[in-house]
């Protein structure tokens, strides 16, 4: 569960038959990437305590950020309490912050509190920020400062060990995934010091250096663990993420972005797959079937491709985790420079999808090819080519760099791909993924394919227009840009 948060407060609700504000609303627990427990309670040990009244009702508010993908076949304890529970959610909008809505349910979750008497006299410890996670080039480093408060009543004693550090995936060798990690000493992070005690109502500040001098390349992962003799959380981790990657040259020297339909060394895919086996086995048996999969699950892959008929001997693995099977949006983008050399361009994928946002940097490391760094939003759906020069895509690509002009977008085009004619369309469909390749799709330098609807349909009008800006057009071989004879879509 991403960004997992837990939030309380005062109320003198005896239900939430009617949804109650976020006003005064406190966040006492948080966990960038929580995954609860099986069996048993889940038990969190709040980083801000919260200090009961004595005589209200208290409101509990759980909230996680978006999935890349999930399954609803998990179950808690409950106990039936009229108009106890209130829920919203929603596949592709964060609801953290929404209190509208919604449903109602008799099914309220059992929950347990641990409670401390105010009177007593004890250490409390709350640490900020929760974890770190930085990018450097080789040989740099950068600092961050780690506070730890005492909201207690007594001294706090606390102490650091010194980290270990679990190289989850290094991109210089791509067999060395995270399920098979390298457990050393974290050389590459220094504190500014390991203990020390804290007074009531007081805190310190750690300096926390991060110095990628003498990594590879590769996505290096540790925590800081304080141990101390708080009562509410004796034992706290810091998760540290630390990325590092070798600077290439700037731009490529003379790019071409090469186009869907010219010849390629084979065909991404992600396990659990996302496509009809028939469809794995027409392309293994023409070029390589390369399969994103972790290490643990490449066994289960290799039987399932080998009983269901894929030619195996073009099957190629790289090992790497993922969030879901849409390779085609996250996927690194080919070009060519002016030597006939093949590159890889990165993207920042546009889904809260950390996984699959890595993989260009992980192919292009098992290829061994340079990448380069477009850095904007941007997803493989809403992009298309001609190879020639020309790039198509829906206005979701402004709406989604909006820091960046359109013209700064088209310089980061030309820069990277070599595209001089970046054309922006609005999306006929209104749908809200914003792809052109739901409704458009390039065939050929000058032929490209459009839905069509009747002309009852409610995007009629809005698909019609589309097709007379692409006839306005000039393909890149300076002919009309036709479109081939449409059948009716629904």
């Amino acid at each position: 569960m991403p960004n997992f948060v837990v939030r309380m407060k005062h109320t003198s609700a005896a239900n939430v038959a009617n949804w109650i504000d976020s006003t005064n609303l406190t966040t006492v627990y948080a966990n960038a990437s929580y995954s609860p427990t099986q069996t048993g309670w889940n038990m969190y040990n709040l980083s801000t305590p919260f200090m009961w009244n004595g005589t209200d009702n208290i409101l509990v508010d759980t909230a996680f950020g978006l999935m890349g993908s999930w399954v609803s076949s998990g179950t808690v304890q409950y106990t039936a309490v009229t108009s106890g529970y209130r829920f919203v959610r929603d596949d592709y909008s964060d609801q953290t912050s929404v209190f509208s809505g919604g449903s109602v349910t008799t099914l309220r979750p059992n929950i347990r509190l641990v409670y401390l008497h105010s009177d007593e006299d004890a250490p409390l410890i709350t640490v900020s920020p929760a974890s770190i996670t930085e990018s450097l080039d080789n040989g740099s480093s950068i600092s961050r400062t780690l506070t730890i408060s005492n909201t207690g009543t007594a001294d706090l004693d606390w102490a650091i060990a010194r980290p270990e550090s679990d190289i989850a995936l290094q991109i210089s060798n791509p067999a060395l995934s995270e399920s098979n990690p390298v457990t050393r000493t974290a050389n590459w992070i220094s504190l500014s010091s390991y203990g020390g005690i804290v007074a009531p109502g007081e805190n310190t500040i750690i300096d926390v250096t991060l110095d990628s001098e003498g990594l590879a390349d590769g996505i290096y992962n540790s925590s800081i663990t304080i141990t101390s003799n708080a009562v509410n959380n004796p034992t706290l981790s810091v998760p540290i993420s630390l990325t590092v990657e070798t600077p290439v040259n700037p731009y490529p020297v003379g790019p071409r972005f090469v186009a869907e339909w010219e010849p390629a060394m084979g065909a991404i895919v992600r396990y659990p797959f996302g496509q009809p086996y028939s469809l794995l086995r027409d392309l293994s048996q023409d070029a390589l079937l390369y399969i994103i999969v972790t290490s643990g699950s490449q066994s289960a892959a290799n039987s399932a491709l080998q009983s269901n008929g894929v030619t195996m001997a073009n099957v190629r693995y790289i090992n790497a985790a993922s969030d879901s099977y849409w390779v085609r949006d996250y996927g690194p983008w080919t070009i060519f420079d002016e030597d006939q050399n093949m590159h890889l361009v990165n993207f920042n994928y546009n889904r809260p999808r950390p996984n699959d946002n890595l993989i260009p940097s992980v192919v292009a490391g098992y290829l061994g090819k340079g990448l380069y760094d477009l850095d904007m939003n941007h997803t493989g759906g809403n992009m298309m080519t001609d190879g020639m020069g020309k790039a198509m895509s829906t206005e979701l690509v402004l709406s989604e760099n909006s820091t960046l002009s359109q013209a700064q977008i088209n310089q980061r085009f030309s820069n990277y791909l070599g595209v001089t004619d970046y054309q922006i369309y609005t999306d006929p469909t209104n749908t809200y993924i914003d792809h052109i390749d739901c409704w458009a799709k390039i065939l050929d330098v000058d032929k490209v394919i459009i839905r069509r609807v009747p002309s009852s349909h409610a995007q009629y009008a809005a698909i019609e227009n589309s097709v007379a800006q692409w006839q306005a057009k000039t393909s890149s071989y300076d002919t009309p840009l036709p479109h081939l004879p449409r059948g009716y879509s629904k």
